[in-house]
C-alpha cells in the first residue's frame, strides 16, 4: 500500500474493456483505496450503456467495495419520466445519482437547468429519501477566458466565451437556486463545484445547506486557487473536515502512473507542507499542501464517505438484466455495435 492511510474515492468512472478498468481498480488498490463510487456517464458522447456497465463492476470486482451512482437518460429512445428513473436506478442497486446536467457543453444538450420545474417531483423524491448525489456544476471559471485554458481543454470545447453558454456564476446560481428549493438535498459538489474562487461562498454553502458535501476531484485548476489562499482553505477544510471527500476522477482512460498522480495529488493536498511544488498529474503547474490534521485527512480520505455514502446496496440482478436487454434492443435499433458489446459483455458475467 503507498498512502499510509486507508483511501475511499468518491469519484471515479468506469469503462470498458472490462481488462483495461479491472488493471486501474487493481491500481487504486495498490495505492490504498479500500473503497470507491463510480458515477455513470450517460450522456451522447459515451452511450447509454455505463449505467449497465458500473452496476456490472459493482456486482463483480471484488478486491475493493464499490458503490454506484446512476446517471439520468436523454436519449431520445428513452421515454422514461425523471423520476421513475430515478426510481428504476435506486431499484436496480445504484446508491445515489449522478448530475452532470450542468457542464455547460453537456447543458446545452439537455437543454434545462437543475432548478426547472421538471426536476422538482424528483427531486422531492430523492430528498425525502436522503439519496447521495453528485453534481458536476459548470467548469472551471478560466474557460470562459481562452487566453487562460490549457490548450487541451480548448481542443475538447470547453471553451465558453460564446454566446449560446451562461456566465459561470450563472450555472452556480442555478444549482443553489436547486438547494433553495430542496435544502436538505445530500449533495455532493464535485471538483468543489468550481467554487474555489470563492472562498467567501463555500462558507456560505455550508452553512446554509446541512447535507452539503464538497469533493476535493481535481481540475487541477481548483489546486491553484487553494494555493492562492493557504491559510484561508487550511482553515476552512480543518472546520468543515465532516463535510469534505475525497475523489480523484480516476477512469480506465488513465495510465497506471497516471492513476498514481492523481491519488497522490488528491494525498498531498491535504497533508504535505505549503511550499510549492509540482501537481504530480499535472506538472506544468504548481500546486501547495494544505498540511492538515491527521484526524482531518482520515475524515476525508475515508471515514466521511461511509457516513454520508451508508452501507453499498445489492445489485437487483433480474431488475438489472431487464433494463440491459431493453437498451440492447434501442442500440440494436441505432446500429451502435459498441454499446452491444458492451451490454452483451456485461450480461454474460452477471
Amino acid at each position: 500500500m503507498l498512502n499510509h492511510l486507508p483511501v475511499a474515492d468518491s469519484h471515479v468512472h468506469a469503462f470498458y474493456p472490462k481488462d483495461d478498468m479491472y488493471r486501474v481498480f487493481d491500481e487504486m488498490v495498490s495505492f490504498g483505496v479500500k473503497e470507491a463510487a463510480l458515477l455513470a456517464y450517460t450522456y451522447e458522447e459515451t452511450g447509454i450503456d455505463n449505467n449497465v456497465i458500473c452496476l456490472h463492476y459493482k456486482e463483480n470486482y471484488k478486491k475493493m467495495q464499490l458503490w454506484m451512482f446512476g446517471g439520468l437518460y436523454y436519449d431520445k429512445d428513452i421515454l422514461i419520466p425523471l423520476k421513475e428513473q430515478a426510481e428504476l436506478l435506486l431499484e436496480m442497486g445504484a446508491d445515489g445519482i449522478k448530475f452532470l446536467e450542468m457542464k455547460p457543453t453537456f447543458n446545452l444538450h439537455v437543454g434545462k437547468t437543475l432548478d426547472d420545474p421538471v426536476y422538482d417531483e424528483m427531486f422531492d423524491m430523492l430528498e425525502k429519501r436522503s439519496v447521495p448525489m453528485t453534481c458536476h456544476v459548470a467548469d472551471p471559471a478560466v474557460f470562459w477566458h481562452r487566453e487562460l485554458m490549457a490548450p487541451h481543454a480548448v481542443a475538447l470545447g470547453w471553451c465558453y466565451e460564446d454566446d449560446r453558454y451562461m456566465s459561470h456564476q450563472e450555472y452556480l446560481d442555478a444549482v443553489l437556486r436547486r438547494l433553495d428549493k430542496n435544502p436538505n438535498l445530500k449533495w455532493i459538489f464535485a471538483h468543489f463545484g468550481y467554487f474555489t474562487e470563492q472562498l467567501d461562498a463555500c462558507w456560505k454553502i455550508i452553512e446554509t445547506y446541512p447535507n452539503v458535501m464538497f469533493d476535493t476531484t481535481p481540475g487541477w485548476e481548483i489546486y491553484l486557487d487553494f494555493a492562492k489562499d493557504i491559510p484561508g482553505w487550511k482553515e476552512f477544510f480543518e472546520k468543515n473536515s465532516r463535510r469534505i471527500l475525497y475523489g480523484t476522477d480516476t477512469s480506465n482512460a488513465w495510465s497506471n502512473e497516471y492513476v498514481r498522480n492523481l491519488n497522490k495529488s488528491g494525498t498531498l493536498l491535504l497533508s504535505a507542507p505549503h511550499d510549492s511544488f509540482p501537481i504530480p498529474h499535472f506538472p506544468e503547474h504548481n500546486m501547495c499542501g494544505l498540511q492538515l490534521s491527521e484526524e482531518a485527512q482520515k475524515r476525508i480520505l475515508h471515514d466521511n464517505f461511509h457516513s454520508y455514502m451508508g452501507s453499498p446496496k445489492k445489485v437487483n440482478i433480474p431488475l438489472l438484466k431487464e433494463h440491459a436487454a431493453f437498451l440492447r434492443s434501442i442500440a440494436v435499433k441505432n446500429q451502435d455495435a459498441a454499446v452491444i458489446a458492451a451490454i452483451d459483455s456485461a450480461l454474460n458475467d452477471l
